[in-house]
């Protein structure tokens, strides 16, 4: 089971990429890009907090993970993976 650092990890780097190229988002799904973006703002705080006390931890290591946001942290990792899967991708012309 991946830890809660590792979960934060991919869910920013996931919409670090798409905001990236938000661009190609399909018109029928920027209210879904919206959406999402307004869920993580909503973890930010929580997200924040694990961060913050990653930085702080230097030569004690706990076990101090959100575990009561795992499920929401990966059905939003999933649902940008959705995402993501749906942008369009341009074509290289010959």
């Amino acid at each position: 089971m991946q830890d809660n650092e590792s979960l934060i990890g991919e869910l920013l780097q996931l919409k670090d990429k798409i905001a990236k190229s938000k661009h190609l988002i399909p018109p029928q799904m920027k209210s879904k890009w919206e959406e999402l973006k307004y869920k993580t703002k909503a973890l930010e705080p929580r997200l924040a907090g694990t961060l913050l006390s990653l930085v702080k931890r230097s030569e004690v290591i706990d076990h101090n993970h959100f575990y009561d946001t795992d499920a929401e942290i990966k059905r939003l990792i999933e649902e940008f993976k959705l995402l993501r899967a749906s942008m369009v991708v341009p074509q290289k012309q010959a």
